[in-house]
């Protein structure tokens, strides 16, 4: 009896199930039926994106007059899809990461969009992130990149590169969390007879906002144990030096009453070596001094101990005219260096109109220092700080995870993670972001130091990941698929994007604006000002920098294992073999340039 009744239940759940199938409607029957143009669309994925995307495709599908209907899938990423874009029935629009395009470009798999931006009355490229615009801009035949080279997508987000805090942790330590724009500080002050300096950690011997007449005991400013007052300004980068002194305050091994075990985390040393002007990669016009421009190529240049040089006022070298806040070229800091004994670089240098600044060299011995101990050496006469777990520590639970445990008080990571560490955290403890550190000097009054009427301070520097929309050269329906690229690109798309979580918003108008600055969900770092900010200076990372990341592999894998966790100096590294195999695979890149 028991066996016919199952059977009896699932002959009738079988009938429900078909007729449930073939009595509901399609909803979009119709539009699919009389489409002149049915797109597969390949999008970008996130944790929050598949609902949002799904009903700003649902309004094109329904409001465009051109008779498209698109089929949007989502992907986790855009790495591998070249069989399917050599294909001859490819996707009619994909998303594309700014590392993988250059292959894709130079395997002639994507349509340059120059002609139909040119016509496009939705697409502004004056309200798009100008470096991520640049990033997709690229001749496959000399290897350029940026400035007015064919543009093969148009940038679909911007996943900067911030510093996540652990703000009760902060609390716990008796740090003082303000926001206050560096360029608005004077003001502030004025405003509310506050005084706090230009820094974005500083410790004062006096209460900077003793003056407040808004402040009452509920929010007064806390003391550390000194009877002084730590300030955390999130909208002011650090220097190295309060980075470092910042971090101590969270290591152990330097007596923390905190509960983490470290105090930072970073594993790329862009925004020590950008922030002096340095970089790993440079095109050198004749490397062996021979006159013979043939030998013209790229060379690793990470270990240069040439210095880097600010521009205080006005000033010509070697033919460049160059502004104060400016900072010298590679070519031109050898010319300074291999021209000191001439009259015009002597004067300029006695005046300091070309302010010294460190070598790419000290700036990543500053960034090795980090993770090292205070035990061992990074380079003769320097031990490390080891104020951050080493990447065989790292290796074990994943960086993340060490932020997200508590057990680290700071980590240098992409917004795109902000959604994944927030959801780890839960309800432990409270966090969110701040830029990036940079070199920055200053008097012993804690002002910064000005010299010719210029600050003594770098680039602000970190790198993003940016990806855009693109359509594959053997797309079939290209006047199609970009009606629908503008359309995702239109400002009032892009603020119905906000809440699919897909970085700081493509066009600058929208992501400056109160819809996105205000806009609260969980997960979501609260100080957007930061990223917005970071948004406007980040750059591509060196993975980026030309067609493929081969030359990088010899020596980033020495570096993250043998220096970084203290088995190798920075000097036998510089030595190293993998310098030379680096050095040689770079000879077939000879023709082709750095990125912008």
């Amino acid at each position: 009896m028991k066996k016919w009744k199952s059977m009896l239940l699932l002959a009738l759940s079988a009938v429900l199930c078909f007729g449930c199938f073939t009595g509901c409607k399609d909803p979009d029957a119709e539009l699919k039926k009389n489409a002149k143009y049915t797109l597969a669309f390949w999008s970008a994925i996130t944790p929050a994106s598949d609902k949002v995307m799904k009903e700003v495709i649902d309004t094109f599908n329904r409001t465009n007059t051109d008779g498209i209907y698109v089929n949007a899938t989502t992907r986790a990423d855009s790495s591998g899809i070249g069989m399917q874009l050599a294909g001859s029935n490819p996707p009619d629009v994909v998303y594309t990461e700014d590392r993988y395009f250059k292959g894709y470009a130079l395997d002639k798999y994507l349509e340059p969009l120059d002609k139909y931006v040119s016509q496009s009355q939705l697409v502004d490229l004056n309200d798009i992130w100008q470096s991520t615009v640049e990033r997709f801009r690229f001749d496959p035949d000399t290897g350029y990149s940026g400035g007015d080279n064919t543009l093969y997508a148009l940038p679909l987000d911007n996943d900067p590169t911030v510093i996540y805090y652990n703000k009760t942790q902060f609390t716990n330590q008796k740090l003082n969390i303000i926001s206050v724009p560096e360029e608005e500080l004077s003001t502030y002050n004025s405003a509310n007879g506050t005084n706090y300096l230009p820094h974005g950690f500083y410790e004062y011997a006096q209460n900077p906002d003793a003056g407040n007449k808004a402040v009452t005991n509920a929010n007064a400013m806390m003391q550390n144990g000194n009877g002084k007052y730590y300030v955390f300004n999130n909208l002011i980068p650090m220097n190295w030096d309060e980075l470092r002194e910042l971090s101590e305050l969270f290591t152990k091994s330097y007596g923390s009453t905190a509960d983490t075990t470290y105090g930072f985390m970073n594993e790329w040393w862009f925004s020590y070596g950008w922030s002096v002007g340095g970089d790993c990669l440079e095109w050198v016009e004749d490397p062996n001094k021979d006159g013979n421009n043939a030998d013209a190529q790229y060379m690793f240049s990470l270990g240069e101990k040439t210095s880097n040089y600010l521009v205080t006022k006005a000033v010509e070298v070697n033919g460049h005219t160059y502004a104060a806040d400016e900072l010298l070229s590679y070519d031109d800091k050898h010319y300074v260096q291999d021209h000191k004994a001439d009259a015009g670089i002597a004067a300029a240098i006695a005046d300091k109109t070309l302010y010294p600044l460190p070598s790419i060299y000290d700036a990543f011995v500053e960034f090795c220092r980090l993770s090292q101990s205070t035990s061992k050496y990074v380079t003769d006469g320097m031990k490390g700080y080891g104020v951050s777990p080493t990447p065989s520590q790292v290796n074990q639970i994943g960086k993340d995870r060490y932020f997200t445990s508590g057990q680290l008080a700071m980590l240098c990571n992409g917004l795109s993670a902000a959604h994944n560490i927030g959801r780890a955290i839960g309800k432990n403890f409270e966090w969110d972001v701040a830029p990036l550190y940079q070199y920055r000097e200053y008097e012993a009054d804690g002002t910064l130091k000005n010299v010719n009427g210029t600050d003594i301070v770098g680039k602000k520097a970190a790198h993003n990941v940016v990806r855009g929309y693109a359509i594959p050269a053997n797309s079939k329906q290209k006047d199609a698929a970009w009606k629908l690229i503008e359309y995702l690109a239109s400002a009032q798309v892009q603020e119905k994007l906000i809440p699919a979580e897909l970085g700081v918003p493509a066009r600058k108008s929208v992501a400056k604006s109160s819809a996105y600055l205000d806009w609260k969900a969980d997960y979501v770092p609260d100080n957007k000002a930061a990223l917005v900010e970071a948004a406007e200076y980040c750059t591509v990372g060196d993975w980026s920098y030309i067609e493929d990341g081969e030359w990088i592999n010899p020596w980033a894998d020495v570096l993250n294992t043998d220096v970084r966790n203290g088995s190798m100096t920075l000097d036998s590294f510089f030595r190293h073999n993998c310098i030379t195999q680096t050095n040689n695979i770079l000879q077939r890149y000879t023709a082709r340039k750095a990125n912008g």
